[in-house]
Formats: C-alpha cells, structure tokens, sequence
C-alpha cells in the first residue's frame, strides 16, 4: 500500500509517524493509500520552510511573480488529464467534472495574468511586451486587509484542493 509523503522545503519527505490512516477513493470506497499524521517536528519543518519561502516570495518583484503564473498555467495544461484524473479518484467526481474545475482554475490563473497586464499596461511595466517602454517607477501592491503571514489552508475535503488556484491567483 502507498504511503504519502509532505512536500517540504521543496524535498518529498516520508513522515517518521507511526500514526497512519486510510484513504478511500469515494466512488468505490476502495482504500487507495495511507497518510501518516505529522510529527510535531515535521509540522514545525514545514512552518519553517513556509515562514522562508514566504520571505522569499514577498520580497520577489511583481514581474517574476507573474513569470510563476504563467510557469503555473503551463504546468496545469502539460498536466490536465493526470490531474483530473487525481481529483476524480480522490473527489469521487467524475472524469468530466474533475475537467471542468480544472478547466476553471486554469480560467482563473488567466484572469490573474490578464489583470496583471492591465495594471502593468497602465504602468508601462517591464512584463510588457518590449514596444512598451518601462517605467521608472516600481509597481506598488496594497492587499486587503494586509498580509500578514502564513496560511495554513484546510478545506473540506469534498473541495478539490487545485481550486485553491482561486486564492493564489
């Protein structure tokens, strides 16, 4: 049976827990794998490589954080039917559905990239194709309310965790 691994500091990581549980796909009701419960040292590694990565991410100009967008789109579209796959199995939806939300989320990541092209547009920023000149001035963000920090996501697990595409856009 597969065991599942946390994806930390950008390494697959087997978890030392002892503590495992079952996963059932939800159209058989076939267990299809184990996930361990994190240790608390595993939970406070992954906190730590957030709080960096997070660092790392606020401090990255706007321009780059859009190059990720589109790498992102691009991942998704390379890797449609794999996915849909995965969510069917894990959501118990079918095949179709599964295509559908994924087909939204990629919609979402290219609304993303279009309103940042709008506000670079306007901006005359250096994501704009090179007949735009750049401006001199740096694009400035202001989220509401601020960003305070790390997020720890846990939604129902009847929600497709790719959706989140929706909040990170």
């Amino acid at each position: 049976m597969t065991i599942l691994s946390y994806y930390i500091d950008g390494t697959w990581v087997q978890s030392k827990s002892e503590n495992v549980r079952p996963v059932y796909d939800p159209g058989s009701g076939e267990e299809i794998a184990l996930v361990p419960y994190a240790t608390r040292d595993e939970v406070d590694a992954a906190v730590e490589a957030a709080s960096r990565a997070f660092d790392r991410w606020s401090r990255l100009p706007f321009t780059e954080r859009v190059r990720y967008l589109f790498r992102m789109k691009e991942a998704l579209e390379r890797h449609f039917e794999e996915l849909a796959k995965i969510n069917t199995l894990n959501h118990g939806k079918t095949l179709e559905e599964s295509r559908g939300d994924l087909r939204r989320a990629i919609e979402n990541v290219d609304a993303a990239i279009a309103a940042a092209y709008t506000v670079a547009s306007r901006r005359k920023s250096s994501i704009m194709p090179p007949e735009f000149p750049a401006s001199t001035q740096p694009l400035r963000f202001q989220t509401h309310p601020p960003v305070l920090g790390l997020l720890d996501h846990r939604g129902p697990s009847s929600v497709p965790k790719f959706l989140d595409v929706l909040r990170r856009a």
